[in-house]
């Protein structure tokens, strides 16, 4: 678990741990294109950093990293 995918699906805050970015990224990709949720971000837990998903080159929302960062430390602690 390197990678945190957080969303919002449902309206409910919600996280996914991947083994790659890549991976991460895809499911964030394709759960905004089959309309099923609504990407925020990936936070990598090896370096601390955020990256804010971005459709098509554009981000979708104007969320703060420390937002998604809290997120994915929250969804950490309960595993």
């Amino acid at each position: 678990m390197s990678f945190i995918a957080v969303n919002i699906q449902l309206q409910v805050p919600s996280t996914l741990s991947f083994t790659s970015s890549i991976a991460a990224q895809d499911f964030l990709f394709w759960g905004y294109e089959d309309q099923q949720v609504l990407p925020f971000g990936i936070y990598d837990t090896e370096t601390d950093q955020v990256s804010i998903y971005t459709h098509a080159g554009k981000p979708i929302h104007k969320l703060q990293e420390d937002i998604i960062r809290k997120t994915a430390l929250k969804y950490i602690k309960m595993l």
